[in-house]
C-alpha cells in the first residue's frame, strides 16, 4: 500500500513537534495569566484574532473568540493541529510547518533578550465550512521561553491576506520587529512557479513519488523503464535544486501536486 502525502506529512510534523517537546524543561503554569491578556488585548485593539501555541504540551494555550467566527467556523470547534491538517491547503502543509520550526531554531541562535525582536510572518491558504479557500496572513512572535531559554509559547496574530490571489504559492519570511527588515525568506527554494521548470512528466513521476511508489512501480504504472524514470529524478533534483525527491516534493507541492493525477 503507498503512503500518502498528507500520511508522510502528519507523520514528519508529529515527529518535529515530539522532538521539541522533548528539548523544552517542564514549565511553571502559575504565572501566565497574563499572556493570555496579552493575547486578548491584541485581539480587541488591532481587531484581529490571536491565539498561543504551548510547545511543550503540542496544543493551544489560548484562542481568541474571533479566530474562528473570522473563517466561518463555530465558537465550539475545537481547535488543534487535526482541525489545521483538514483546513490547511494540502500544498501549503510544508510552508506552514517548516516556517515555524525555522522560526523556532532561528530564535534560538540569537541571545535570549533578543529574541523578541524577530517575528515570523506567513501567508498561506485555508478552507472555509463553505469548502472555498481564503488566504490568511499570520505573524508569530515568541512569548515565553522555558527556565533554559527554550521557546515555550509563541503567539501569532491572524488577519485575511490583501493577496486573496488562490493560485500563488505560500511563503514565510523571518522579519526585524525593530525595523521590519527581512532577515530570512523560508520556502524559497528556486521553485516559486515549479509548472515553469519542471515538463509534465517530471511533475507526474514527483507525484508518484510524493503517493509512496518505488522507482519500479513507477515504471510499470507508466510503462516506462526504470532507467527513464531514474533520469526523470535526478534531472527533477537538478531543475529544483534539492537534495532529495523528498526535499522537491516539500517544496514543489503547493505548485502542482494533484495536477498529474489524470495525466
Amino acid at each position: 500500500m503507498s503512503t500518502s502525502f498528507t500520511d508522510t506529512f502528519e507523520k514528519v510534523f508529529f515527529e518535529k513537534m515530539t522532538l521539541l517537546q522533548q528539548q523544552i524543561a517542564p514549565p511553571d503554569y502559575s504565572q501566565t495569566d497574563y499572556l493570555k491578556a496579552i493575547a486578548k488585548a491584541y485581539d480587541a485593539i488591532e481587531n484581529r484574532p490571536t491565539y498561543i501555541l504551548d510547545l511543550f504540551a503540542s496544543d493551544f494555550f489560548f484562542v481568541s473568540e474571533r479566530y474562528l467566527s473570522l473563517l466561518g467556523f463555530r465558537k465550539k470547534t475545537r481547535l488543534d493541529f487535526n482541525f489545521f491538517m483538514d483546513t490547511l491547503y494540502p500544498g501549503d502543509y510544508w510552508i506552514t510547518t517548516d516556517a515555524t520550526f525555522d522560526f523556532l531554531t532561528f530564535l534560538e541562535t540569537k541571545p535570549v533578550m533578543d529574541r523578541l525582536n524577530f517575528k515570523l510572518v506567513t501567508d498561506f491558504r485555508f478552507r472555509m465550512p463553505t469548502g472555498e479557500y481564503v488566504r490568511i496572513l499570520e505573524q508569530m512572535i515568541l512569548l515565553q521561553t522555558d527556565k533554559r531559554g527554550k521557546p515555550w509559547l509563541v503567539m501569532a496574530i491572524c488577519d485575511l491576506s490583501p493577496n486573496q490571489n488562490l493560485s500563488t504559492p505560500s511563503s514565510g519570511k523571518i522579519i526585524s520587529a525593530v525595523d521590519g527588515a527581512m532577515v530570512k525568506a523560508i520556502g524559497d527554494c528556486r521553485l516559486q512557479n515549479p509548472s515553469q521548470n519542471l515538463t509534465k512528466r517530471e511533475k507526474q513521476i514527483l507525484l508518484l513519488i510524493s503517493k509512496g511508489y518505488a522507482s519500479k512501480q513507477i515504471a510499470d504504472k507508466l510503462s516506462i523503464s526504470i532507467h527513464t524514470v531514474n533520469n526523470h529524478r535526478r534531472n527533477i533534483l537538478i531543475k529544483t535544486g534539492c537534495q532529495n525527491t523528498f526535499e522537491a516534493i516539500k517544496y514543489v507541492a503547493g505548485g502542482f501536486l494533484g495536477e498529474g493525477e489524470n495525466e
